[in-house]
C-alpha cells in the first residue's frame, strides 16, 4: 500500500472530512438517508460497505433489515462504530481479497486514497464479490494530503469496463454524490453500449438546449436588468447628491434649534436659581419640624404605653370583681337548685320505695348534707360535661359551657327529664333492668339517678 493506515486516527476524523466526524454531528442522518434509497430503489438483501469508517452506512443499512457489513484499513474508526454494529465491521485494506459474495457493494470516497498501483487490485477485489458496485470518488480534490488517485468519473469507468462492467446511466446515484455512479455486470456489444449511451445522450442533449436556451433568456434579461440597473444607480446617485443637500440643512437647523435651547437653558437656570435655594431652605426647615414631630410622636407613644397598662391593670381588677360575681351567681344556683332537691327528696321519703325503714328525718339530713358539700366526685358516675353537651345538643345552644350551669341545669331539668349525661349511665336501661329501681322512680326519674350514685355504681348494676 502506498499509504500508512495509522494516519486514519483520530486527528484525520476531526479534521480532514470536511466537518468532525463523530457521532452527533449529522452524519448519521446523512447515511441512514443514504440506507433508506438504497433499499427501496436496489432492494439488496446483503450489502459490504468498502471504507466503511465509524459504519454509518453499515448502521443505517441494518437498521432497515439488511444484511450488512463493512471493512476499512483504520482499526481506529473500526471501534467507534455503534456498538450493536461493530461485530459486523472489520479492519481490511480495499485490496485484501473478498471472500463472500453480496449482493450490492458500496465504495464512496475510498479509492482516491490509494496509490495507482492498488487501485487496479481494489476494483477487480470488488468486481469479484458482487454484480452491483455503488461507486464514488472526488474528480476534484487535489490538495487533500491523502489523495494519491483523484480521477475524473471516465476514467473509473474505463477500469470497470476491463472487469465487464458498465455505468447504469440510467440509475440516478446523485443522491449520495454527483460523481457518483452504478455500476453493473453486463454482457454487453459494442451495438448495445451505443444504443444504451446514445438513448440517455440524447436526452442529456436535449435537456442540456433547454437549459442552454433557459440561460440565453437569462443572460438577455440579465443585460437588460443590467442596463436598468445603471440607469436606477444613475437616479440613487442623483438621489444621494438631494439627501445629503437635505441632510446638511436639516443638520445647519438643528444646530440652531440646539443653540436657541440652550439659550433658553441658561436663562432658566439663572431665573430659578434662587427660587432653587429658597426651596432648599425650605426643605430643611421641613426635616427639623418633622425631626421634632417624631420626638413628640415617640413620647406620645411613651405615654400611651404607660396608659395601656395601667388600663390592663385596672381590667384585671374588674375581670377578679366579675369572676368574683359568677361565682356568687353561680352560689346562688346552686343554692336553688339544693332547695329543689330538698322538696324532691321529700316526696322520696314519702313515697313506697323499698327504703322504708330508714327515717324521713335521717333520710332527708344524710342526702341533704352529701349534695351540699358533694365535688365532682358525688355526680361524676351519673354526669360529664362534655358528655352532657355531646347528647344534648339543645343545652349546648341554651346554657353557658360552666360546669356550675351545666351542673344546676342537669340535676333542675336534665334529671327530671331523663337526660343522658354521661356515656357511663342511661337512666331508662337503669330502669329497665333493675325492677327495683323502676318501682321507686316511677313517678320521679331523679329517684333512679340518686340511686345509681349511691347503691349501683357500688353493686355495679347494669346502667348501659
Amino acid at each position: 500500500m502506498s499509504y500508512n493506515s495509522s494516519v486514519y486516527n483520530e486527528d484525520y476524523y476531526k479534521s480532514h472530512c470536511g466537518n468532525n466526524y463523530v457521532r452527533g454531528n449529522g452524519w448519521e442522518e446523512v447515511f441512514a438517508r443514504q440506507a433508506a434509497r438504497i433499499v427501496k430503489e436496489l432492494s439488496p438483501k446483503t450489502a459490504l460497505d468498502v471504507g466503511c469508517a465509524y459504519g454509518y452506512l453499515v448502521e443505517g443499512l441494518r437498521d432497515l433489515g439488511i444484511e450488512a457489513s463493512g471493512i476499512d484499513v483504520s482499526a481506529y474508526a473500526i471501534s467507534n462504530a455503534r456498538e450493536d454494529i461493530r461485530p459486523f465491521c472489520s479492519v481490511k485494506s480495499a485490496t485484501e481479497k473478498i471472500t463472500e459474495k453480496y449482493d450490492l457493494i458500496t465504495c464512496i470516497e475510498v479509492i482516491e486514497h490509494l496509490s495507482p498501483e492498488d487501485i487496479d487490485d481494489a476494483i477487480a477485489n470488488m468486481c469479484n464479490a458482487s454484480d452491483t458496485i455503488i461507486f464514488s470518488s472526488t474528480p476534484y480534490d487535489f490538495n487533500e494530503d491523502t489523495h494519491f488517485s483523484v480521477n475524473p468519473p471516465n476514467f473509473w469507468a474505463e477500469k470497470f469496463a476491463y472487469n465487464g462492467f458498465y455505468h447504469d446511466i440510467s440509475y440516478d446515484c446523485s443522491y449520495i454524490s454527483v460523481q457518483a455512479m452504478l455500476f453493473r455486470r453486463e454482457n454487453k456489444t459494442n451495438i448495445d453500449l451505443v444504443r444504451s449511451y446514445e438513448s440517455k445522450l440524447f436526452d442529456l442533449w436535449r435537456e442540456n438546449c433547454m437549459i442552454r436556451h433557459s440561460l440565453n433568456l437569462a443572460t438577455a434579461k440579465t443585460i437588460e436588468l443590467e442596463k436598468n440597473t445603471n440607469d436606477n444607480i444613475q437616479k440613487i446617485n442623483n438621489l444621494n447628491e438631494e439627501i445629503q443637500k437635505l441632510i446638511l440643512k436639516e443638520n445647519e437647523l438643528q444646530n440652531n434649534i440646539i443653540q436657541e435651547y440652550e439659550d433658553q437653558y441658561k436663562n432658566l437656570k439663572t431665573k430659578y436659581s434662587d427660587l432653587l435655594r429658597l426651596e432648599y431652605i425650605k426643605r430643611d426647615t421641613a426635616e427639623e419640624k418633622l425631626i421634632s414631630a417624631r420626638k413628640r410622636n415617640d413620647f406620645l407613644e411613651s405615654e400611651l404605653w404607660k396608659t395601656k397598662c395601667e388600663l390592663e391593670n385596672k381590667n384585671g381588677i374588674i375581670n377578679s370583681v366579675n369572676y368574683k360575681l359568677a361565682e356568687l351567681e353561680s352560689c346562688q344556683n346552686e343554692l336553688e337548685s339544693y332547695q329543689n332537691e330538698l322538696l324532691i327528696y321529700k316526696s322520696f321519703a314519702e313515697s313506697d320505695a323499698v327504703y322504708t325503714s330508714i327515717s324521713l328525718k335521717g333520710k332527708l339530713s344524710h342526702l341533704f348534707k352529701r349534695i351540699f358539700t358533694s365535688g365532682e366526685e358525688y355526680w361524676a358516675p351519673v354526669f360529664n360535661v362534655n358528655d352532657y353537651l355531646r347528647f344534648n345538643p339543645d343545652v349546648r345552644e341554651k346554657i353557658p359551657h360552666t360546669r356550675s350551669k351545666l351542673l344546676w341545669h342537669f340535676m333542675r331539668h336534665g334529671m327530671k327529664e331523663g337526660r343522658i349525661a354521661s356515656e357511663n349511665f342511661n337512666v331508662h336501661i337503669y330502669r329497665r333492668y333493675n325492677p327495683d329501681v323502676a318501682a321507686i322512680s316511677r313517678k320521679n326519674l331523679k329517684n333512679a339517678y340518686y340511686h345509681y350514685i349511691e347503691y349501683g355504681c357500688k353493686e355495679q348494676r347494669l346502667a348501659r
